[in-house]
């Protein structure tokens, strides 16, 4: 198991934003995780990644406990955490924002492959080097966010919301870029309102409802699931 998620509480202030949660993610999966706005999906991952400190539970990533971990060093064990928007240094360089992503020692060696790597899934990032992030369009923004990703070399990324105010063009290529991340051995967890396109790419997936999860199952017996279709499917 790549990642285990034991009865995870997070709290802001007097506020239970995540109520005691439990999944877990195995390595070479693309698991996604469905809800409506406010149902707590940004404040799990951001949980997950070292951004926000649970109030109780755990979380093991490779068997190492992290859930008192700073983000870096969360990084440093091989998960890169892609947020809502992209968070890019929008006035530096498409260059200067990738190098960003591989500050670890690891990620450092192994620059010069990194960057071939990434080009290769997104050739316009090439053609824009020097370009300023801020001026990109918004599907080359998402696409830089993706790319600075997996710069520090992950064994498992997680996306927030990768499709949030894209055009449909865009929509489809990050997608299909995602299970194209996954095929190439990158264990991926999903945070996703598009729950159409995402249940057509994930192995399984969990509804998170008000900070708890209310439905697990594989991704196809949710995509038939009624409430699912109702719900989250427009249906």
């Amino acid at each position: 198991m790549l990642l285990k998620v034991d009865n995870l509480q997070v709290m802001y202030a007097d506020l239970s934003v995540i109520k005691g949660i439990s999944f877990e993610v195995s390595e070479g999966e693309v698991v996604v995780i469905l809800g409506a706005n406010a149902a707590g999906k940004s404040t799990l991952l951001r949980a997950l990644s070292g951004l926000v400190r649970p109030s109780s539970g755990t979380c093991r990533y490779g068997g190492v406990h992290t859930e008192k971990l700073m983000a870096h060093k969360i990084v440093e064990l091989g998960m890169a955490h892609v947020p809502e928007g992209g968070q890019l240094f929008p006035e530096m360089a498409v260059f200067d924002n990738l190098l960003m992503g591989c500050f670890t020692e690891r990620a450092r060696k192994q620059k010069e492959s990194s960057l071939e790597m990434v080009f290769d899934y997104f050739p316009i990032l090439k053609e824009r080097l020097k370009q300023i992030a801020g001026t990109l369009s918004g599907g080359e923004r998402q696409m830089l966010a993706i790319a600075r990703g997996l710069m520090s070399r992950p064994k498992m990324i997680i996306f927030d919301e990768p499709s949030l105010g894209l055009a449909p063009k865009f929509i489809e290529t990050i997608f299909q870029i995602i299970k194209r991340i996954n095929k190439d051995g990158v264990t991926v967890l999903l945070v996703e309102q598009n729950a159409r396109q995402a249940l057509q790419i994930a192995d399984r997936g969990y509804v998170l409802e008000r900070g708890k999860i209310n439905l697990s199952d594989s991704a196809q017996k949710l995509a038939n699931n009624d409430y699912v279709k109702k719900a989250y499917l427009g249906y």
